[in-house]
């Protein structure tokens, strides 16, 4: 397996895997078509959102996904997980776990966090398994979303 790393979510970044994305039926149902004036206006929304981080998923310096530790409210000390990988190509192969890994501990070590949440589609089990065999505690099922909490174990 190469090395998975966490890295700047630039612009070019963003087009590598929006040009590449294929919709997970896991995920949405909704068609996808790469868009790049969408792609920009995307890359320019949630790089300004000062309550998210934003990286790229590399693969040996290929771009196979997108992290987000979003919604973070520094008063509370938590914040939302987001994971995206490309296409089939990368799922399955233990690249997903990896980045969701480094963004655990990025939450936990770099920002301080006491309090992760994550979410999936209640049909996309293997986000739910993933979820799960990294820690995460299912909270509930609501409106077809599965709910997820990790708490900081205490050192």
């Amino acid at each position: 397996m190469g090395k998975v790393e966490l890295k700047d979510y630039t612009l070019l970044r963003c087009d590598a895997l929006w040009r590449q994305y294929v919709q997970d039926p896991m995920m949405s149902c909704e068609p996808y078509s790469y868009d790049p004036a969408w792609v920009k206006s995307y890359h320019a929304r949630i790089c300004s959102d000062k309550s998210r981080y934003v990286f790229a998923v590399c693969l040996d310096n290929e771009v196979i996904g997108e992290a987000q530790i979003k919604r973070i409210d520094n008063e509370k000390r938590c914040g939302t997980l987001s994971l995206i990988l490309a296409n089939d190509r990368f799922k399955n192969r233990g690249f997903g776990r990896c980045a969701l890994q480094k963004l655990i501990g990025y939450a936990f070590d770099t920002l301080n966090l006491l309090t992760i949440y994550a979410d999936c589609t209640a049909r996309n089990s293997r986000s739910a398994h993933l979820m799960e065999s990294e820690g995460f505690a299912f909270v509930c099922e609501k409106d077809a979303m599965r709910y997820y909490v990790l708490k900081r174990k205490p050192e």
